[in-house]
């Protein structure tokens, strides 16, 4: 049966994987004609909450708009134009016959936009019986703000939550993972939050220069998360700076959460929380290769650590130093 959506209409994701209620992605059609991947406020999920568009059809010519999606019994999906007869193709594939499979689309609910096949009987064409992947939308949801996307509007997040990193897994489906010493903020859901498991550190009175910082620098080691980035979120950059000196800047700022460092030998010091964190030990996109993401920590005598990723103090009374 012929599926559709008309100018102004959309389809919501649901909030989990085992939750029905609304989550916060939608496929709309909207005004302009123009099909688009949007994530919304996740706390109002209102339709007037959009944060940004992470996939667009283009469709929006004012002589020629789209006006409606159509997912048809063959298993193709395209926009119709105005004029009725010119057809954008959401996926340029040709799917398999639909005499021999079923078709069916699905917005998940981690924002990936995907279209599925099953065989009608069993062993058609050596399947295993199961749902295979046709296409998804995007491909890589992890580094979706990287390019175009990685925009001066930095709300929100994607398919992990805030201080959590995306990592890409089968069928183009997002996983997520809290960096070293974080916890997840709801421990059921691992695309949310996370939340540092310390105390954060304060700044001193007078600057933003962290206490005591030139006097204990020489306590924090430093690790490095590699094919690891945040790409937004930066509130400074230095130029012509080497691993030392980029480490020094974020140990003496306390509103530094994080710092990444280029073989361009550009310093970029990060905000918190982070957002958009990527981890892709394929090397996509390339610029995740020339990027290192430090953390550090210390301990005194107290056994206190401080992780200057967010700068934050734990105090433990059984930790080896």
């Amino acid at each position: 049966m012929m599926q559709s959506i008309e100018v102004r209409g959309n389809l919501s994701s649901r909030l989990k994987e085992t939750s029905f209620q609304k989550g916060r992605f939608r496929l709309r059609l909207g005004d302009d004609g123009d099909l688009q991947l949007l994530t919304l406020n996740s706390e109002t999920l209102a339709e007037t909450d959009v944060y940004f568009s992470y996939y667009s059809s283009n469709t929006k010519d004012p002589h020629n708009p789209g006006n409606r999606l159509v997912f048809n019994e063959t298993g193709y999906m395209y926009v119709v134009m105005n004029d009725n007869t010119t057809r954008f193709y959401v996926n340029n594939k040709d799917p398999v016959p639909s005499k021999d499979f079923y078709h069916r689309a699905v917005l998940h609910f981690d924002g990936v936009f995907s279209q599925y096949y099953h065989p009608k009987r069993q062993g058609v064409n050596n399947s295993d019986n199961g749902w295979s992947l046709a296409w998804s939308e995007p491909e890589n949801i992890c580094a979706k703000r990287f390019g175009p996307y990685l925009d001066a509007n930095e709300l929100g997040n994607l398919a992990c939550g805030f201080n959590n990193i995306c990592i890409l897994g089968d069928n183009n489906r997002p996983r997520c993972e809290c960096p070293k010493r974080f916890l997840l903020v709801d421990p059921d859901d691992e695309y949310g939050d996370c939340k540092p498991d310390f105390e954060m550190q304060i700044c001193g009175r007078e600057s933003n220069q962290t206490a005591a910082a030139d006097q204990d620098a020489n306590l924090y080691e430093f690790v490095t998360l590699r094919m690891t980035n945040w790409p937004s979120g930066d509130y400074k950059r230095y130029s012509n700076y080497d691993e030392e000196r980029c480490k020094a800047t974020c140990l003496k700022d306390c509103f530094c959460g994080a710092v990444v460092l280029g073989k361009d030998k550009l310093c970029w010091k990060k905000k918190f929380p982070l957002s958009y964190g990527i981890r892709d030990t394929n090397g996509y996109p390339g610029i995740m290769e020339k990027l290192k993401l430090i953390f550090s920590e210390k301990c005194i005598a107290r056994i206190k650590i401080f992780f200057m990723y967010a700068k934050w103090a734990l105090n433990l009374d059984l930790y080896p130093c």
